[in-house]
């Protein structure tokens, strides 16, 4: 009997483990199809600047170059973000589902989390490196014309609005970082061989309870 209720809780844990990895892994595809998606969006903003008409010619060969490499590795950045993400997101569930044991789907997961630090690191650094290119766009235009003092106002615009985003990005982050607790107050994250034994536990203290209260009450009728 209590060998039957064991496998019973360990199918019951296993079952539990399972539709948590699975919402998991639905959680990380969609986070890293949004990214792909806006990433592949930026990417051809940053080839934009490649044709682009800028008369260059005047400007000095140091700045030239570094206007190129900028939106190189720009765009650089967002390809890697998106071609990871989207190997990511068709090779992860492939091996989840296709694995012989049940730690394949754990591993997918792990692979896929790491797969999302990579994304979202290359994806940040590809925004910086864009709103950059953005302002040598601009004093590029200016230099055109001779108007360097029409680029104080935008380029102030264009920090200002660098810096909210920043620091609204980082407030963000901190508020949506969630601990590993579980959902009930004061209660931590409960393991696998935890949940068996307080499961276990609390079925024969379940059983045991109706027996030592029946003496009482005859007790107390008596």
């Amino acid at each position: 009997m209590l060998q039957a209720e064991t496998d019973a809780l360990k199918y019951e844990a296993f079952h539990s483990s399972l539709n948590i990895l699975e919402r998991e892994m639905n959680l990380l595809v969609s986070y890293l199809t949004n990214v792909g998606t806006q990433a592949s969006l930026f990417a051809g903003f940053c080839y934009v600047c490649f044709t682009v008409e800028v008369e260059i010619d005047e400007l000095h060969p140091g700045v030239v170059a570094l206007y190129t490499v900028t939106a190189t590795t720009a765009f650089g950045c967002m390809m890697y973000a998106v071609i990871c993400s989207t190997v990511s997101v068709s090779l992860g569930p492939l091996m989840a589902l296709k694995g012989k044991e049940f730690s394949a789907f754990r591993t997918a997961v792990e692979h896929m989390k790491a797969d999302k630090r990579n994304v979202l690191r290359a994806f940040a650094a590809g925004t910086i490196i864009f709103q950059v290119l953005v302002g040598m766009l601009l004093w590029f235009r200016l230099y055109s014309v001779h108007q360097f003092y029409n680029g104080a106002l935008p380029t102030a615009i264009l920090l200002a609005f660098f810096f909210a985003t920043a620091r609204s990005v980082r407030t963000m982050s901190a508020n949506y970082d969630a601990p590993n607790s579980s959902a009930i107050s004061g209660q931590g994250v409960v393991s696998g061989n935890e949940f068996l034994t307080k499961a276990k536990v609390a079925r024969v203290a379940g059983r045991c309870a109706p027996r030592n209260a029946a003496p009482k009450s005859s007790a107390m009728v008596a």
